[in-house]
């Protein structure tokens, strides 16, 4: 273990009132996060890039645990360590591939839980802390042309689409506190089906409905019925306001797109692809060749479901053909 780690045990040792005699990494190589034990007391310690930022990882857990959020109970802050509570079960991104496991009904209760969480936020006051994300108009600009870097990497063809428009269309709707990376690996499932987010390090102020992309767009997700999620995520999330499906729609086509850059990314960097059960169990991006394809097709459908973004959906089931040295 490196001084890092150790330092988290030293203080560790404090909190519990006893020397800590378990120390589990949660992903390999890594101390951001660490499983510490003492007895049989658990706690998580998530060593985060500056202390303000630590800082305000605590107040946001202490914010949302006060108002009944599904999330980990803070224990304490100390420097740039999150001390938090450790939740049982397995994390989503797991459970969704358990063939005995019903993962649509696991996906509308995610969502419902995001809806939970901004609810809670709003009462807590947190969307006026944070930061408000993704604002200006270079931002937005820079996500609608993400299928022209897929179409760069790939060598694909890309048809003509209103980039300004749909650049146009990102702009948030309404604001509330959002995790900002709810991917399903980002969330934990317990025996009794209960959801809860961890992880907030990224979180911020901007549409909700961002939350619902994250999910939805996630390489880890298999192929669940689409429309059915998306109109729940709509009326949960956004009570069914004017414009929101559209909004989702775009949102969630384009942070695919994002998703897809970084497997290719990834694939480059590895020279090649990966082993889905390694990637799937260390938590790494989803860097496999049916990840890819599999992702690629549900952007294509979903691009599809829109007149802004259906030119882009052969785009994007030329991409799942494309799929190099599968």
């Amino acid at each position: 273990m490196t001084s890092r780690a150790d330092e988290a045990i030293s203080i560790a040792g404090e909190i519990f009132g006893r020397p800590v005699d378990r120390v589990d990494r949660l992903v390999a190589s890594s101390v951001r996060a660490i499983r510490l034990g003492s007895g049989g007391e658990t706690l998580i310690a998530a060593r985060r890039p500056s202390e303000d930022r630590a800082a305000l990882e605590a107040a946001v857990l202490t914010g949302l645990s006060e108002h009944g959020a599904p999330v980990p109970g803070l224990i304490a802050q100390r420097g740039r360590w999150v001390f938090q509570e450790d939740l049982p079960g397995e994390r989503l991104s797991v459970a969704l591939w358990n063939p005995a496991h019903d993962s649509e009904a696991s996906l509308r209760r995610a969502l419902d839980t995001l809806a939970g969480i901004h609810e809670a936020g709003r009462r807590a006051g947190l969307d006026r802390r944070v930061a408000r994300l993704g604002t200006a108009t270079d931002w937005r600009r820079r996500l609608a042309g993400m299928p022209e870097r897929l179409a760069q990497v790939s060598g694909t063809a890309l048809p003509g689409y209103d980039r300004t428009a749909l650049a146009d269309r990102l702009a948030p709707r309404a604001f509330a506190l959002v995790k900002w990376d709810a991917r399903p690996a980002n969330a934990m499932l317990s025996s009794d089906g209960a959801i809860r987010w961890f992880d907030w390090e990224h979180c911020g102020c901007r549409d909700p409905l961002d939350d619902a992309a994250w999910l939805l767009g996630d390489e880890y997700l298999p192929d669940p019925d689409g429309a059915a999620l998306l109109e729940h995520a709509v009326e949960r999330i956004a009570g069914n306001a004017g414009g929101a499906r559209n909004y989702l729609l775009a949102m969630t086509v384009l942070h695919m797109s994002v998703r897809l850059a970084l497997i290719l990314e990834k694939r480059e960097s590895h020279g090649g692809w990966r082993d889905w059960e390694t990637c799937l169990k260390l938590d790494k991006v989803g860097s496999t060749a049916l990840a890819f394809r599999r992702t690629a097709g549900r952007a294509g459908r979903w691009a599809a479901e829109d007149p802004l973004l259906a030119p882009l959906a052969r785009f994007f089931e030329a991409l799942a053909d494309w799929t190099p040295d599968a």
